[in-house]
């Protein structure tokens, strides 16, 4: 750790009009049964921000998702033992959580640990929007005017908010950033009432880039009235301060507000942790030893104090150092025995074999996500795995996820612009000697020398055929096996694998073999 010691310093004073309210977390897949209280039907919020510069009154306001229109309502003081009850206003710079009004009544039993400070409101009905769900998302109205929202699309009249994947349980989604503008969403450990780096009248949010030898930091801030200083520069009510320092693991700003001393400590280990960074491309639920499979799909990072969700369980991860080829095997006790380079996870949890959901998570929230249910399986064999199309898209899209033959340690091509590919002759194949169509041929697009290998399997998961040159990049194949007989009439799965030491690409493509 190193405290910032600043080679460019330039204060850039910013002045927008703080007049609309912020939705700075939304709470839509409580603990618990989805319709059952505690839970669903009790336990979902959303988390608003006043960033003006005046109190605003809540109550009145509308919460519409396309469907259902709900009005913000003022509960009695006392009514619950935390926060503060009995008010209509956002006072500027306060929290304000948006309740269901089903909590109530449990709320002791089932507490969501809310700081005093933050101003609690409910709806006129039981739940919010008759319950948030997936990937819903809303508007806050004001009259007819929409003052806050969580929107990043519509489908069949119904707002939608979607995040990075859908949340686990106990899981939130939150807006990127509250200072500015172009926003996205992603999904992070719930936490009513409290933001992140917001506290002592003070907003900070913080970018990170890497400009050569040096860290470029950006600093956006909202300051609400605070005597404030950092790096003894004193602050307006808002702006940008752009520092630029030596690269360290960490990098720890000291603030002064009030005559008060505060730490904001930003670890630099996460500063290309962006959704799909990682990724999970492979997963063996079915193997005697489990295992799952990472990539890289950009820069190289260590994973320190990451976990998975299996099932809702979690599973804490060892630090991870990104290896190589930006590929690896993640399993449980002995995997090294199958797989040389694999990290074994110690507190494992076995994964279903046929229905399960698998989070990757950073100490900020969710990265990636994959699921899948037994229709994946069907007419494959037992020694196949769970396999991602492409990890630039969802591992929730059933079109994206497929089972075939395992293929650890491997990436499949279409991972970074498709450098290793295969092609082949026709989609289909009739090797019975009348001139037409009597043999396919595989070919290899590869980047750079290396070794390619062709591995082709019957629909039953049988290996039939097998080719593998150095040079070579065109195969021709008969339909027959390496035993001399005619394949089996049906789909056929080819795998090319590309490997050159020092990286290693897998595709895959399907053909049927007819008569």
């Amino acid at each position: 750790m190193c405290f910032c010691r600043i080679l460019i310093c330039v204060v850039f004073v910013i002045f927008p009009v703080f007049s609309q309210l912020k939705v700075s977390e939304v709470m839509r897949n409580p603990i618990g049964s989805e319709t059952e209280a505690p839970g669903g039907r009790s336990h979902e919020y959303i988390e608003v921000v006043n960033l003006g510069d005046d109190a605003m009154n809540l109550v009145g306001m509308k919460i519409f998702d396309g469907v259902v229109f709900d009005e913000i309502i003022e509960i009695p003081r006392g009514t619950i033992s935390q926060g503060l009850s009995g008010v209509r206003e956002l006072k500027s710079g306060q929290i304000g959580l948006i309740l269901d009004r089903d909590i109530f009544p449990i709320y002791d039993l089932y507490p969501l640990n809310i700081p005093d400070s933050v101003a609690i409101f409910t709806i006129n009905h039981a739940s919010i929007c008759g319950g948030l769900s997936a990937d819903d998302g809303f508007i806050i109205l004001n009259g007819n005017d929409t003052i806050a929202k969580c929107l990043t699309g519509v489908e069949n009249d119904k707002i939608k908010c979607v995040a990075n994947g859908n949340e686990p349980d106990g899981y939130s989604v939150v807006p990127t950033s509250l200072l500015q503008k172009n926003i996205s969403w992603k999904t992070e450990l719930a936490s009513a009432g409290i933001i992140r780096n917001f506290d002592n009248g003070i907003l900070r949010e913080y970018e990170i880039s890497r400009k050569g030898d040096k860290f470029e930091c950006k600093i956006l801030y909202r300051n609400f009235g605070k005597n404030a200083f950092i790096k003894n520069n004193k602050l307006d009510k808002s702006g940008e301060i752009i520092l630029t320092e030596n690269l360290a693991s960490s990098v720890i700003f000291e603030w002064n507000i009030d005559g008060k001393t505060i730490f904001d400590t930003i670890s630099t280990a996460n500063l290309f942790v962006k959704e799909n960074s990682v990724v999970i491309t492979e997963v063996d639920s079915r193997a005697t030893i489990e295992w799952i499979e990472l990539y890289w799909t950009d820069e190289c990072f260590s994973l320190e104090n990451w976990h998975l969700l299996i099932g809702g369980s979690v599973v804490n991860l060892p630090k991870i150092d990104c290896p190589k080829g930006k590929i690896l095997v993640l399993g449980e006790k002995n995997i090294q025995t199958q797989i040389e380079n694999a990290v074994i996870v110690p507190n494992w949890r076995k994964i279903n074999n046929y229905n399960d959901t698998i989070y990757l998570v950073a100490p900020f929230g969710v990265v990636d996500s994959i699921a899948w249910t037994s229709e994946i399986f069907a007419g494959t064999s037992d020694k196949s795995t769970i396999q991602r199309k492409n990890p630039k898209k969802s591992g929730f899209d059933k079109d994206n996820i497929f089972a075939g033959k395992a293929t650890p340690e491997a990436v499949l091509a279409a991972i970074e612009n498709k450098k290793f590919e295969i092609e082949l002759s026709s989609k289909k194949f009739t090797p019975n000697g009348d001139g037409i169509l009597d043999s396919l041929v595989i070919t290899a697009k590869k980047p750079k020398n290396g070794n390619v290998k062709i591995e082709i399997y019957e629909m039953s998961g049988n290996l039939v055929k097998t080719f593998e040159s150095a040079t070579q990049i065109r195969f021709v194949w008969d339909g027959k096996t390496e035993h001399g007989r005619i394949a089996e009439v049906g789909p056929i799965f080819i795998i090319g694998t590309f490997d050159d030491k020092n990286s290693k690409f897998s595709d895959r493509k399907n053909a049927v073999l007819w008569r």
